[in-house]
């Protein structure tokens, strides 16, 4: 009798755990990416400042850079600026320049650029320094990162998950056409037709917290990690602090 007992507790449990697994099983195939992703797209159609960071690891992405004496090869290794509805950025960031690391402060209105740094004497100079950046386009209405989001292919839903600060996100994973990547950065990289792009959206808000795109086919013995882009986007509608160079 003792015995059947205990066969009828495990079977019991048994069942329960696979009601378990069934049901978190199920809960993530109904999760539509699509939806996801549109919701966090129609979010940003309204903001009207955000932050942006942005880090280059792997294989390195040759940009091209001027700060005054015509343009050479340069990799950015780390940016952080601000965005302010409907075309003003004002950055400061990281490039390595002919060996060296080079710190420089840009704004741009629309297509007119200023930048500074100790090459400059901490002036500004009123001259275009990265050929092609407008902000306008970093959050246009077909262009950006709601163009990301809303025109991803072959998108699947990846898992709930955590960021390192906390944040509960949905993880999702699609491949996006490097002209459209090219807009988040204001038009001024430029991307293979290709990139894999990972997307971290808050759960509670439907707001975008994270890019990672990856440049398929660019690792090299040198360098095995291919090209891998972190945008995180931060301070949503925040006050701006964007003050122009001859205010």
């Amino acid at each position: 009798m003792r015995r059947l007992g205990y066969l009828l507790m495990g079977t019991m449990m048994l069942l329960a755990a696979c009601s378990v697994g069934s049901n978190s099983q199920n809960t993530a195939e109904t999760r539509d990416p699509l939806a996801i992703a549109q919701a966090a797209a129609d979010n940003l159609r309204n903001v009207e400042t955000f932050r942006m960071e942005i880090e280059q690891t792997g294989a390195p992405h040759f940009i091209g850079v001027d700060i005054g004496d015509g343009v050479i090869e340069a990799t950015l290794r780390r940016g952080i600026g601000q965005w302010e509805a409907p075309d003003l950025m004002l950055a400061e960031i990281d490039l390595i320049a002919a060996g060296l690391p080079v710190g420089v402060e840009i704004f741009s209105q629309s297509e007119n650029q200023w930048f500074r740094g100790l090459f400059t004497a901490n002036r500004w100079v009123n001259a275009p320094f990265a050929e092609g950046f407008n902000p306008a386009v970093i959050l246009g209405e077909d262009t950006g990162i709601n163009a990301v989001l809303a025109m991803l292919d072959e998108i699947e839903f990846i898992g709930e998950e955590s960021l390192e600060d906390g944040s509960d996100v949905y993880h999702l994973r699609g491949v996006t056409n490097g002209d459209i990547v090219s807009t988040i950065v204001g038009g001024w990289i430029l991307f293979p037709e290709r990139v894999i792009a990972d997307v971290f959206i808050e759960r509670e808000t439907n707001q975008i917290l994270r890019l990672i795109l990856v440049e398929p086919g660019t690792e090299t013995e040198e360098d095995p990690v291919p090209s891998t882009w972190r945008i995180d986007v931060f301070d949503i509608n925040a006050e701006s602090e964007i003050v122009p160079p001859d205010a």
